[in-house]
């Protein structure tokens, strides 16, 4: 595993309607949670809030992150909870934000004009347009979809 990759231990129950709902211990207050009708969705869905928390911690709190807990402490802990380690890399959240790359492209002429007159940045609509597209991408590997979770 990587140097700056951190395995957090997340709990989930399951909820009186059935469906779950999952939090990180390690985050004060259960700040870091999700909920979702299934445990498949409980897990993709407390990735994009682990992710997003550690960009939070990192860019706008400016502090570490929480030392992950050990696996066996948090299943003492909730003995009836389904466990489920999860894994965020600091290094991808750090790493995207690098310098912008000027980009040359070709546009019709009205939609030039159009988006001049309503005072549009086109960096930031290509930018949202790349952003839609990438996300819907089937074949995105594990880090490239928890790269875009975290953008905002």
């Amino acid at each position: 595993m990587n140097k700056n990759t951190n395995m957090y231990v997340a709990v989930i129950k399951r909820c009186s309607d059935n469906s779950f709902y999952g939090f990180f211990p390690d985050f004060e207050d259960e700040e870091c949670s999700a909920s979702a009708n299934n445990l498949e969705e409980i897990i993709k869905r407390l990735q994009i809030s682990l992710t997003m928390h550690t960009k939070i911690y990192i860019e706008l709190k400016q502090i570490p992150l929480p030392k992950p807990s050990g696996y066996y402490d948090i299943q003492k802990k909730y003995p009836n909870h389904i466990i489920q380690l999860i894994s965020v890399n600091e290094y991808l959240i750090m790493e995207k934000n690098t310098k912008p790359v000027k980009k040359t492209l070709s546009i019709p002429t009205y939609l030039d004009e159009l988006g001049k007159k309503y005072g549009l940045s086109f960096s930031s609509v290509l930018k949202d347009a790349l952003l839609a597209k990438l996300r819907n991408q089937s074949n995105l590997s594990d880090q490239e979809r928890q790269m875009l979770a975290t953008e905002i």
